[in-house]
């Protein structure tokens, strides 16, 4: 038993590891991402396209309507600091900020500073039959990095020493997909009785991407002068206001599985072998900005037009032919285990091997259950370590009517109820047919 084990982790682990985002269902975000081995339907177009060979045969076909997955969370700020410090209370009984309130603010922004994401995914339309699935999504992806120093002069202000802001960073990419997988059953191998190849063919469209290549800037001033200095670099394709044009491209995606035993099912899933979306006429932009001002008076700023007039900006408008956003890649092994009738875990390992807009390099593991107490309810919890979100804890469940289906999760990220700092949110319908 352990010899097969072993053998057919590593003929999984030794397939190309490359792989990209995960989906944001709402069963997935209810296990904390612990999902690769659980999902069926049109959904394994985001997860593991060799899932389809799990199809029940009593119930061969599935439709997903409107399913949609959110994530958004940042690496510095909770629900609770927003409420001690800029909450209508707090300002009741304080004028303002005291040294102590904004020591409290910045405490949390770690020295390479303050990032924050946002993902979404939605199948708009999702069908599967057997070995077949085919499914039409939207996506969006953004992350953002700014300074630490920049949240200490907005709280303090500007001092009389020299201070630079840089390693401001910002990514976004928002299209959709038409993806097809499908799934081979291989019954008669060596090391078991069943083990299935999936592979997913994904067109890409992108409807719009902007990414800062470079930016950075410097402010000196004294009792009677200010210097505001910077510049900037950043590409950028927004069609639907007549900048750049759309962008095109192709996905492709492996995925394996093989059941062990009775109780426990092994897979790796591998995106992105192929991922890329071509934007055609993409625009760049690159420019500097400058603001000199004698005799600075604090007391006429709320003339600020004044003020404004004596800043300077320069831009230089540039023409790509051709510009691309690649898919991120990475890979997830992930094993799923019965440990009752009606208990089931899910365990794991997702590895990023690219950065870009929806990813992280960070290992993430993943620990998820789902049990039925009652024929039509399904409960989900688990926890996560790694990735993006640091620790995730997320809760869920399911309304199981055979015919139909309904599923919500909801998940915090780096801590629970007010000390968390970020959301993931998903909602779910699917309906199932012989």
């Amino acid at each position: 038993m352990m010899k097969r084990l072993m053998i057919i982790i590593i003929i999984l682990t030794l397939c190309q590891i490359t792989m990209g985002q995960s989906g944001y269902s709402a069963r997935s975000i209810g296990m904390a991402g612990a999902y690769h081995g659980m999902a069926r339907g049109a959904e394994v177009c985001w997860w593991n396209p060799a899932n389809l060979a799990f199809h029940d045969p009593l119930m061969r076909g599935s439709l997903d309507i409107g399913n949609i997955g959110i994530s958004i969370g940042n690496n510095s700020f909770n629900a609770k600091l927003y409420n001690d410090y800029f909450s209508e209370d707090y300002f009741n009984s304080h004028d303002i900020w005291d040294n102590a309130a904004k020591n409290a603010i910045l405490n949390p922004i770690p020295s390479d500073g303050f990032r924050g994401f946002y993902r979404s995914q939605a199948a708009i339309l999702g069908f599967s039959y057997r070995y077949v699935a085919v499914s039409i999504n939207m996506f969006s992806y953004a992350d953002v990095r700014l300074p630490q120093e920049a949240f200490e002069t907005a709280l303090y202000g500007v001092g009389t020493d020299l201070q630079n802001y840089g390693g401001i960073e910002g990514e976004i990419i928002a299209g959709g997909d038409i993806s097809l997988s499908l799934a081979k059953v291989l019954h008669e191998w060596e090391y078991t009785d069943f083990f299935a190849l999936g592979i997913t063919f994904r067109y890409l469209h992108g409807r719009s991407y902007a990414k800062l290549l470079a930016a950075e800037g410097s402010v000196l001033s004294n009792t009677e002068e200010i210097d505001i200095d910077g510049s900037y670099s950043a590409v950028y394709a927004f069609p639907d206001d007549n900048q750049g044009e759309y962008g095109d491209g192709v996905g492709l995606d492996l995925g394996a599985v093989s059941i062990i035993n009775d109780k426990l099912t092994m897979g790796l899933s591998v995106n992105n072998i192929v991922g890329v979306i071509n934007f055609e006429n993409m625009e760049g932009k690159d420019g500097t900005y400058s603001f000199y001002e004698e005799g600075l008076n604090i007391d006429k700023l709320d003339d600020l037009a004044d003020y404004l007039d004596s800043l300077s900006i320069t831009t230089e408008d540039s023409f790509y032919a051709h510009g691309k956003y690649t898919l991120p890649k990475s890979f997830t092994i992930s094993g799923n285990y019965r440990l009752a009738e009606n208990v089931i875990l899910e365990l794991d390992y997702h590895q990023g091997i690219s950065k870009g807009a929806g990813s992280s390099t960070t290992p993430m593991l993943a620990l998820g259950s789902e049990m039925r107490p009652l024929p039509f309810l399904l409960l989900r919890c688990g926890i996560a370590l790694g990735g993006a979100q640091v620790s995730t804890f997320a809760v869920g469940f399911g309304l199981n009517f055979k015919y139909y289906q309904l599923d919500f999760g909801i998940a915090g990220q780096r801590g629970l109820f007010n000390y968390s700092k970020g959301i993931n949110i998903g909602i779910s319908q699917r309906i199932c047919f012989d």
